[in-house]
């Protein structure tokens, strides 16, 4: 197979000892589990420096240059959740979904029967052919996806993810355009599992989620579905609208709520009076580079005020 051929070319490793390679390099998978915003943990699977090499050397060469639709707005050069919120700066009205279970529900299966739809109406595609080629060895599924299916840490999974939702993200705007008469100007964005639909004119939320909803059971017959309790339908109270957490102001600047910098505030302050508890402070370097690609103006006010205790955790 010409992908598993070429990676151990260039890995320098005998073509016939990839299988074992994988099956070492699964046996140093770890879990680990993070703390959600309502207090419950999220899993983690972490690869073995092995499975990275296999999985970046994918990426690089083939699923990176797999189609993706315009209305995706995270894992691809350039993306960022600030673009995701600023492509719904001009509506007045939002409808914000998530998909339920979204890495684990995108599987090998789904991912194969992509590659040959696409394969079909496509056939001189190489990247195609020969990442479906590669899915008949089993070792090579093992080596980017983890017991079957996408999971959160495996650095093939988003690019996978957006591929496989492609098909979905297409299918909602020509739904969306269908009724835009009645939507007035409108986006759809999909940052990850975060949909959110911006419109002009008020009184759409029950048929966007009926096109979502059909959309995906189009697409995926059941397999992935919308999330109930992460469901919203909001206006442009005093002018300003959150999107997937990133503040739209009324001129149309971006910055973070006032309820998230207060929590950050608040964490700085305990750890410079050393009383934060040891099992949040890890978090305070993700909280910082969050803050920094998302609001460098509010991040320049952390560093000057908690400079030394920011240098400690650097």
């Amino acid at each position: 197979m010409k992908l598993i051929r070429d990676f151990c070319h260039e890995m320098g490793l005998p073509e016939e000892e990839f299988t074992v390679y994988v099956d070492d390099a699964r046996e140093r998978v770890k879990k680990a589990k993070i703390k959600k915003k309502d207090k419950t943990t999220r899993e983690i699977i972490i690869p073995s420096w092995e499975l990275k090499i296999i999985q970046y050397w994918v990426i690089l060469n083939y699923l990176r240059k797999l189609p993706a639709s315009e209305s995706a707005t995270a894992y691809y050069k350039g993306a960022s959740i600030i673009k995701n919120a600023q492509a719904h700066r001009k509506g007045s009205y939002f409808v914000k979904v998530d998909i339920e279970s979204f890495f684990p529900s995108l599987t090998l299966d789904i991912f194969i029967t992509s590659l040959k739809k696409d394969l079909e109406s496509n056939p001189e595609n190489e990247v195609i052919r020969y990442l479906l080629e590669a899915t008949n060895d089993a070792s090579f599924n093992q080596s980017i996806f983890y017991n079957g299916t996408c999971v959160i840490g495996y650095p093939a999974s988003p690019y996978i993810a957006n591929y496989i939702l492609k098909a979905f993200d297409e299918n909602v705007v020509a739904e969306l355009n269908e009724i835009s008469g009645k939507l007035g100007i409108f986006n759809f964005t999909r940052y990850a599992d975060d949909i959110v639909v911006s419109c002009e004119n008020k009184g759409n939320k029950t048929e966007v989620l009926k096109i979502l909803h059909n959309c995906l059971e189009q697409k995926f017959d059941g397999a992935l579905k919308l999330k109930a309790t992460k469901t919203k339908s909001t206006t442009r109270s005093g002018g300003s609208t959150i999107i997937t957490g990133v503040l739209i102001c009324s001129d149309g600047r971006t910055t973070l709520p006032r309820k998230y910098k207060d929590k950050v505030r608040l964490l700085f302050s305990l750890y410079a009076k050393e009383i934060l508890e040891k099992e949040e402070i890890p978090a305070l370097t993700g909280h910082l580079n969050y803050i920094r690609s998302v609001d460098p103006v509010f991040y320049n006010k952390l560093y000057s005020k908690y400079y030394t205790q920011i240098k400690k955790l650097s």
